[in-house]
Parts: C-alpha cells; structure tokens; sequence
C-alpha cells in the first residue's frame, strides 16, 4: 500500500538527528535523501493523491457498501467545472472504488427522466399543448430536455468506449506477433492517407521531378510527422484507459470522466489530463487496496481480493439495467458480452463470468 506521504517521509529522514542512528547507518541515510531530491515533483504529487484516494477507499469500506442513483446522475454533468483538472481526477478515482445494487436498484423508475421515450420531440410538443398553463407540468418538462441528451451520451460513451478496449486489445497483440510492428506502421500511414486524400491526389499527377512535387512531398511528410506523433498520444491514453479496465471493469464504463476523446473538440483529441496523470494511474492501478469486509460465500477467505473485484457483478448488472433503459435489450447484451469476454484481473479461484444470470429478475 502506498499509505505513506513522500513529502512526510523526506520530512521524517531531515529530523533524524546523528545520535538516532548508528554510523553505519548514517551513509546510507545521505543516498536515501539524495535519492528522494531527486524524485521528479510530479511523482511526488501523484504520490500524495494516491494516499487521499486510498484514505478514501478505507473511509468508504467502514461506512457505506455501495453507490446510488444519485451518484450515477452526478457522473452525467457535463459544462464547465471550476474544480482543477487533478481535483475532477481524484474524484473519478474514488468512485471507481463503490459499487451500485444491481440486484435492488430500480433503474426504470430511476432513469425516467432521461429516458428515450421522453425525448420523442412530437410527444413533448403535444404533451405541452395538452397542458399548457401548467407550471408545474412545465418545470418537470424543463428538467427533462436539460438532461435528455445525457442519455444518449452516456450510451454513446459506453459503446465508444467498448470499441477503444477491443482495438487497443487488439493493437497490444501485434507486438508479439511477428511482423506486427510494422503492420502498425502501414496502418497508420494509410489512416494518414485516408486523412489528406487532396494532397496524395495532387501529387499523383505531378511529375515527380518538378519543384511543385518536392513542395508537396516536403509538405506530406511534415503532416505525417505530425500524424505520427498525435496517433501515439491517441494510443497511450488508450493503453492507459485498458490498464484502468484491467483493475476495475464495468465500473470504468459507468463514469464518462474515463473517456478518452474529448468531445468538446471536432478534432476528438485525447481528453486533458493533469501534469501527473499517468503516474497516479500507475500507483493506483499498481498498489489498489484489497477488500476488507466480508468475503461472500464460495470465495477462498484466504485468497487477497482487491475492492472492485468485489463490485464486479453490481456493477455489471447496473450497467446491463442501465444499458436497457437508455437504449434496447440487444445493446444491453452486447455490453455485457463484451465485459464478460474481457473480465477485469483477478486472483485465481475467483470466476467473474456469470453466464447464468437471469436479468429478469435483477
């Protein structure tokens, strides 16, 4: 666990006085500050919001089990926020820690207002027609278009997401097969000449002698340099994204704070993240802190479970329920295909692939 501030520990070793330690000890104790002045600042703040995250989880598990409806409405904001990058991060991180009741949560009843049904344009003109002069009627009809869009993304963001893991899957395979490195390389350049047909059409008709062609074949390789360089950013926030699923599954797919594209922008960048993001997914990925309650029957009390392994199935069946309401039961079954497929990392005699769930009566 990496319970310990690094900050506090530099802190401690500085106080230590001669007379605390013995001789021998005392060459050692200089390498270790040496060696702790040198820690890049930004492991050093990864670390200190790896340790309030963790506080968390111990504060979560000794008060409350699991997550409510209120909690998944709040992951559907979107605007502006006036919370700081890292602050909106470490907030997704801890609710990648709870679990929702899929068993008793009433996702019908719960996600009405956001419902498809509720956003056939027709209706809502008619409805408003029948009611007209009723204020009450129109305040219920205002909240509902405010957030009606946000089913629909959210349904988008779970799909958009899926086909992110099964290609950054896929793309990781490559590199142990022979050939595959390469076969990555053609694949990018002929996504960059699908990119800027225009140029590529040009230049076909261009003698390739003329100082024209040497313009545009000059001009063609510095934006395949750019290319290059914006597909591998693409790809490590992917890689990143895969390696979170890998830890905490479905609970990934229910928050959009995990998207990786930025919808905000037609260019559909990688989203933004704080200085230290990618080492702060490192340790909590890494040092994830094990389940302290009780361990359910049929699972090995011995064996050293981590917390969202333990909200695996909530998780699974609220997605599924969710899934249902904002969209069809055929895109509910593909989800949950999917993450029964490609189950998050677990010990060995822990089986997450419940094929046998009856989601009728969940």
């Amino acid at each position: 666990m990496f319970s310990t501030k690094i900050s506090e520990l530099r802190q401690l070793a500085e106080d230590l006085s001669p007379d605390d330690i013995s001789p021998d000890d005392r060459q050692e104790l200089r390498a270790i500050l040496k060696l702790l002045n040198k820690t890049p600042s930004s492991n050093t703040d990864a670390g200190e919001r790896a340790a309030a995250i963790f506080e968390h989880v111990d504060l979560y598990e000794t008060q409350a089990s699991s997550r409510t409806h209120v909690d998944f409405f709040a992951t559907l904001a979107t605007g502006a926020s006036r919370k700081s990058l890292a602050a909106r991060e470490d907030e997704a991180f801890k609710r990648l820690f709870g679990g929702y009741w899929g068993f008793n949560q009433n996702w019908a009843h719960t996600l009405r207002p956001i419902s498809p049904e509720l956003t056939n344009w027709v209706r809502v003109c008619q409805e408003s027609d029948r009611n007209n002069g009723n204020l009450l009627y129109t305040e219920q009809v205002l909240a509902n278009l405010a957030t009606a869009q946000s089913g629909n993304e959210f349904v988008g963001y779970v799909l958009r997401t899926i086909q992110i893991l099964k290609f950054i899957i896929a793309w990781t395979n490559l590199d142990s097969q022979p050939g595959g490195k390469a076969w990555k390389t053609e694949h990018i350049d002929e996504a960059f000449a699908q990119a800027y047909p225009d140029l590529f059409a040009r230049r076909a008709v261009l003698g390739n002698q003329s100082n024209e062609y040497r313009k545009l074949t000059a001009n063609i390789e510095a934006k395949r340099k750019r290319y290059h360089s914006g597909h591998s950013k693409i790809i490590t926030a992917r890689k990143e994204l895969l390696r979170l699923y890998r830890v905490f599954g479905p609970a990934v797919l229910l928050d959009r704070a995990w998207d990786t594209v930025d919808t905000t922008r037609r260019t559909h960048k990688p989203t933004n993240h704080s200085r230290d993001f990618s080492a702060l997914l490192k340790i909590v990925c890494d040092e994830c802190p094990l389940y302290k309650g009780k361990i359910p029957d049929g699972i090995d009390s011995n064996i050293d479970v981590r917390v969202p392994i333990m909200y695996f199935l909530d998780n699974t069946i609220s997605l599924y329920q969710i899934i249902l309401n904002l969209a069809s039961e055929p895109v509910a079954v593909y989800v949950y295909k999917f993450i029964i497929a490609n189950p998050p990392d677990c010990p060995e005699g822990i089986d997450l692939a419940w094929d046998n769930i009856d989601f009728n009566n969940v």
